[in-house]
């Protein structure tokens, strides 16, 4: 079990990092998954990122989830 202030990290957690985690993948293997950089998925999963529905869309065929979760 979690403790409530992890439960609320995890919960709280920007999208792409939590699903990448859950995968158990590098911020290198999400990367080429995607055909970008490692340095683009950092980007990417920093507090408060925006995707493109383009990239949404790439995210949504990778982690097998709806794009909405990347809104």
């Amino acid at each position: 079990l979690y403790d409530q202030e992890e439960a609320e990290a995890y919960i709280f957690m920007n999208p792409v990092k939590r699903e990448r985690l859950e995968k158990g993948w590098t911020q290198a293997e999400l990367a080429l998954k995607l055909g970008v950089k490692q340095s683009t998925v950092a980007k990417w999963e920093r507090k408060g990122a925006i995707y493109r529905v383009k990239t949404r869309k790439k995210f949504s065929n990778v982690f097998g989830i709806d794009e909405k979760s990347f809104s």
